[in-house]
């Protein structure tokens, strides 16, 4: 049984001097399949751009209706220019930031727990 193709088309693709990127819209269609993985779409646009180091792309908001997906990709220049204007997030999700430690999380979970309590002063 041979296996149906995808197929990916770049609409409204622009290039951001001033961030050092390029920016479009991903629509992929996807015949038999629910949709692609992110690091098989990352692997087509690599191909597609010449793009060397597959960090430097993100790609987000995907929205998938039967064989059709639609969404947004960014392509640095760099590592450092997307680590200078990418959220940390995104960051996080393309592997170049570490998600939020355990013990930032009890912090601020503590501070919400001492910040709506009134202090009596006993002398």
């Amino acid at each position: 049984m041979v296996e149906p193709r995808h197929t990916v088309c770049i609409r409204h693709l622009q290039d951001n001097l001033h961030l050092r990127r390029r920016q479009f819209q991903i629509h992929v269609i996807h015949p038999g399949r629910g949709n692609l993985s992110r690091p098989e779409l990352k692997e087509e646009l690599a191909r597609k751009f010449n793009v060397i180091d597959k960090q430097t792309i993100f790609i987000s908001g995907f929205k998938t209706k039967a064989p059709f997906s639609k969404g947004f990709g960014i392509i640095y220049d760099n590592i450092e220019d997307a680590m200078k204007h990418e959220p940390k997030h995104r960051l996080a999700q393309n592997g170049l930031k570490a998600h939020v430690d355990k013990t930032t999380k009890e912090c601020k979970n503590m501070a919400k727990k001492i910040r709506g309590i009134k202090t009596t002063n006993k002398k």
